[in-house]
């Protein structure tokens, strides 16, 4: 039996939660939700997730200050950092980052799943 792939779902938007449930859940993925950056701090241990979906406009912290502060602890779990835009020097700076990806929204279910299944391999 194939392992279940778990993922933390972090986004302030308790719609996109609810959305982002549903279709990792009817992929075969383990979701848990989570409202904000300080939550994903507690949460985000290594080990516990195969993978992190955080909205990069999130209130404070925002998506990249919980992204650089789980680094700096040395969680090497993948991210995928989802916002409507990113600044360019954004995608410049996680561009060689094996472990980091960008996904503008509004994107295509199948392909978060395909940006999952890429990243957890």
């Amino acid at each position: 039996m194939p392992r279940k792939i778990r993922i933390l779902v972090v986004d302030d938007d308790a719609s996109v939660l609810r959305l982002l449930d549903t279709a990792l859940t009817h992929f075969g993925f383990v979701p848990t939700l989570c409202g904000n950056g300080a939550a994903a701090l507690d949460l985000a241990a290594p080990g516990a997730f195969e993978l992190i979906l955080l909205d990069y406009r999130l209130g404070t912290p925002d998506g990249l200050e919980v992204l650089t502060t789980l680094r700096k602890r040395g969680l090497s779990t993948p991210i995928v950092l989802m916002s409507s835009h990113f600044p360019d020097e954004l995608a410049a700076q996680f561009q060689n980052d094996p472990a980091t990806a960008l996904l503008v929204k509004p994107f295509h279910l199948k392909l978060l799943k395909e940006q999952i299944e890429a990243l957890v391999r």
